[in-house]
């Protein structure tokens, strides 16, 4: 007899669930945003299981014109044309199942697979890519490698700055779409593996200008392998497969992703929520959350190197009514010589940073025996005393962090600098930042009310690193025109690995002998994993940046 009933109740709920699905497919995109679905706690058999994150959002989804990748959910929603690896180095085919750059880098052809679906069951096509590239290049936050990306096809400048209605360099010929470039773009490849289609079915109405406050963003619908099954903001995101989704070669278990809510990369409360057995999968940049859960039985810390550097910019612009000291490079070579990089690690981040010696992290891309400014306070004073630096003067030192652990590094900071003569005082930087730090120079002299700023300094790519000291960039607010930099950096624009490669290397070298800032650290990011889940061949790599993850492949074991 319970037997029986156990049977019935099996059957009412297998019918009563498939009602909800058909009601639920009828409705619009708006009406899923606003609707509050109910979380049905279940048992869930061990081939379906539930991978736990944090990361949910809080009152929208991120949208994906900034850094597409930041955000777990974004990486499962949204393919991509084309599919990175876990050093951003090579692709391999997405939703453009074909793909091939011309000799000159002049063209790319892209071949789109004909069996992708939009999680509403909207077909995927030509146009979604062609609308996508349209939008992106109208919404202001899209991010540089994007940006430099679409604006260097021909005609996408004038689209953007809307000159034209369309954009000259995309032709499209039934599924193959050829995207033609102004001069080649050595990061174009790289924008395609981040920059995911969106839905023009969804977003034709879209104002780019307020992209991120379209509805869609509080449902958002991609092509990916997990949809959303329920969200309800600030409280819970639960994202399941997409059966519908092109590639049926997955051999994971994971049926459902169970979001918790955080306000930044894993949030305030990743300690608690790993130790209370709600995190399989997520990353921090905190140290002090790292060597909490590496104490945990259950879990596992995998620190991973990413393009992030953590430094103080040096304005070196003369301001208006004075020379600046720091315009004298024996001055910032002497700073750089003040500083104990050693002794900071070891006392404030349990020796788990890799003290930096340029802007450049990867070893590969940059020669050994770089000046590593070991410290040497003697070295400093003698530096001071050649440029007949003034001791009385007192520099500005501006911040925008504000947690305990920048305070701590930037008070050991000033008193190391303080012992060769060097006097600084702090200033927290809470509204305006943009604007206090990038200030534009006027008739060559500084714009900015700064002589250093503590911050960091990361990127997709390396060209946009080192765009920010070029004579050109915009925002450049603290490095006068240099031609001998600016033109080592052109070199950087090629598709030739072996030159591109060189030329990076000469950067480095050359910013490093002119000490054009003072890198501190290379901060990695920590992967944190519950020893429950399997992540199978995956090459854990930049959780914040696009790359072949294979959730699909993932097993909770």
């Amino acid at each position: 007899m319970k037997k029986q009933s156990l049977v019935l109740l099996l059957l009412s709920a297998m019918l009563i669930g498939t009602m909800l699905v058909s009601c639920d497919k009828k409705e619009t995109n708006e009406e899923k945003a606003v609707s509050e679905t109910q979380v049905v706690e279940e048992v869930i058999p061990v081939n379906d299981a539930v991978l736990k994150t944090n990361g949910g959002p809080i009152e929208f989804f991120k949208s994906t014109d900034t850094v597409p990748g930041r955000e777990l959910y974004n990486e499962l929603l949204f393919d991509k044309l084309i599919v990175a690896n876990s050093a951003l180095a090579s692709f391999k085919p997405g939703l453009a199942e074909k793909f091939e750059i011309s000799e000159d880098g002049y063209k790319i052809t892209l071949e789109l697979r004909d069996d992708a679906y939009w999680q509403d069951d909207v077909k995927f096509g030509p146009e979604d890519v062609v609308f996508s590239i349209k939008t992106y290049l109208r919404v202001p936050k899209t991010g540089a490698e994007g940006s430099a990306t679409f604006e260097g096809l021909v005609g996408g400048k004038e689209y953007k700055n809307g000159t034209a209605d369309e954009v000259e360099g995309i032709k499209v010929d039934g599924n193959t779409i050829v995207l033609e470039f102004v001069e080649p773009v050595p990061v174009a490849l790289l924008a395609l593996s981040q920059w995911p289609p969106i839905p023009e079915h969804l977003l034709k109405d879209v104002d780019p200008l307020k992209f991120q406050q379209n509805q869609f963003w509080q449902y958002p619908i991609g092509t990916g392998p997990y949809k959303i099954k329920s969200v309800k903001m600030n409280e819970y995101l639960i994202l399941e497969r997409f059966e519908d989704y092109w590639d049926k070669t997955g051999t994971g278990n994971i049926k459902e992703i169970h979001f918790l809510p955080s306000d930044s990369d894993a949030g305030s409360n990743l300690a608690i929520n790993a130790e209370s057995g709600d995190i399989d999968y997520t990353y921090t940049k905190t140290y002090s959350d790292a060597a909490a859960i590496e104490k945990m039985d259950n879990m596992e810390v995998i620190p991973v190197d990413v393009n992030y550097v953590r430094m103080i910019w040096m304005n070196k612009f003369d301001f208006a009514d004075k020379k600046n000291p720091l315009s004298d490079l024996r001055v910032r070579q002497a700073v750089a010589y003040a500083i104990d990089m050693d002794i900071l690690n070891a006392t404030l981040y349990g020796g788990s940073v890799t003290i930096a010696d340029s802007l450049t992290a990867a070893p590969d891309w940059k020669d050994e025996g770089l000046n590593k400014y070991s410290q040497n306070i003697e070295k400093a004073k003698q530096l001071l005393k050649d440029a007949n630096y003034d001791s009385s003067q007192v520099f500005k030192m501006v911040y925008y962090y504000n947690n305990q652990e920048t305070i701590d590094l930037l008070v050991a900071i000033q008193s190391q600098l303080k012992e060769v003569g060097i006097k600084i005082e702090l200033e927290l930087i809470t509204s305006d930042i943009g604007a206090r730090l990038w200030a534009p120079t006027v008739n060559g002299k500084s714009g900015a009310d700064w002589y250093f700023a503590y911050g960091a300094l990361g990127s997709l790519s390396l060209e946009n690193v080192y765009k920010r000291f070029t004579s050109t960039f915009s925002a450049n607010s603290h490095t006068p025109k240099d031609t001998t930099y600016d033109a080592i950096y052109e070199n950087t624009k090629t598709f030739n690995t072996t030159d591109r490669v060189n030329a990076f290397k000469e950067l480095a070298t050359y910013e490093n002998e002119n000490v054009f800032s003072i890198p501190l650290y290379y901060m990695p990011i920590f992967v944190i994993k519950s020893n429950r889940l399997n992540v199978g061949n995956m090459v854990i790599g930049p959780e914040e940046h696009c790359y072949d993850m294979r959730v699909i492949d993932w097993v909770i074991e």
